[in-house]
């Protein structure tokens, strides 16, 4: 068996035929970053349309914005099994790595 009968994403749940791989070429970089499934699109999508602003801000954008990041928080909290106290939400992963080993 080589490399290209491999089927790329043909059984990833999420990932609809016409965004898997298979017909752009083979994607190694896993540890960079993956293909995000559809229902993570259209949340995203819609973070971006309704809660853009600056949740620190204290206009009504940035309040909309703290209220949509809280619910957020809630959510991944219940999952994980946690309180949201304990669920801190960073930029990036210079960020999460720097707070994990230095709090």
């Amino acid at each position: 068996m080589s490399v290209s009968d491999v089927p790329i994403n043909s059984s990833v749940p999420g990932i609809p035929a016409e965004r898997r791989l298979a017909d752009r070429g083979l994607y190694l970089d896993a540890c960079a970053t993956t293909p995000p499934a559809e229902a993570v699109i259209e949340a995203m999508a819609e973070a971006q349309r309704d809660a853009w602003a600056n949740p620190s801000s204290l206009h009504g954008h940035g309040l909309a914005a703290a209220e949509s990041l809280e619910r957020s928080r809630l959510s991944i909290a219940a999952s994980l099994g946690c309180g949201a106290e304990q669920v801190m939400l960073c930029s990036g992963g210079t960020e999460a790595i720097h707070n994990a080993l230095h709090g």
